[in-house]
């Protein structure tokens, strides 16, 4: 709630800053349109900027009940030249992952997404074409996207992704990211590292 309040007095300071245009003169003019850019910048990274998280809450531990753990993440596969040592390394291991795949990926090596399942990996959902402007799709865009992949990951593996990984990663610090369903993703890692439990 704080954080939308700073946004919000963020969003009114940066227009009240155009009072400053009354009287008119060259000095108040620059003195407006400097606060006004800045605001709007500012308001602008809040709101897109990849590794901002002015709007999430950070998610930095993974329940473990009790004992320390790790949580392994890995995007944009299956890739044939990667995903199957992935899969090799864990299973020497005895560790679980969550592979978060895109669909267009799935379509040309149904076969590893299908291994990743039968290896009783978590399959999360990382959109249908990896789009390189994500945080600009439209909301139909966005959601034909995802439901495609759902649609391609089922097909290959009978399994429906519960989770959902954005197009950009977070950086370096781990974040809570939206689900598909009811289901939260909290309980897993962020993007390609490992995040330490309680």
């Amino acid at each position: 709630m704080t954080r939308a309040l700073g946004f919000i007095l963020l969003f009114a300071l940066t227009n009240a800053s155009l009072l400053l245009l009354f009287p008119f003169t060259a000095y108040r003019f620059l003195t407006a349109a400097v606060l006004y850019a800045g605001g709007t910048f500012l308001m602008l990274v809040m709101l897109f900027h990849p590794r901002d998280r002015w709007f999430l809450d950070p998610q930095t531990d993974v329940p473990c009940r009790d004992h320390p753990c790790v949580a392994l993440t890995f995007d944009d596969g299956p890739t044939p030249d990667v995903t199957p040592r992935v899969l090799d390394i864990l299973r020497e291991k005895n560790a679980r992952a969550t592979f978060f795949v895109v669909g267009r990926q799935v379509e040309r090596h149904p076969d590893l997404a299908r291994r990743v399942s039968a290896e009783g990996h978590v399959v999360g959902n990382h959109t249908y074409s990896h789009p390189p402007l994500f945080c600009f799709l439209s909301p139909r865009r966005l959601h034909e996207e995802i439901e495609r992949a759902q649609d391609v990951v089922f097909g290959a593996t009978s399994v429906r992704p519960r989770h959902f990984a954005r197009r950009w990663a977070s950086g370096t610090r781990s974040s809570r990211r939206p689900s598909i369903g009811s289901t939260s993703r909290s309980s897993y890692g962020g993007s390609g590292r490992t995040t330490r439990g309680p």
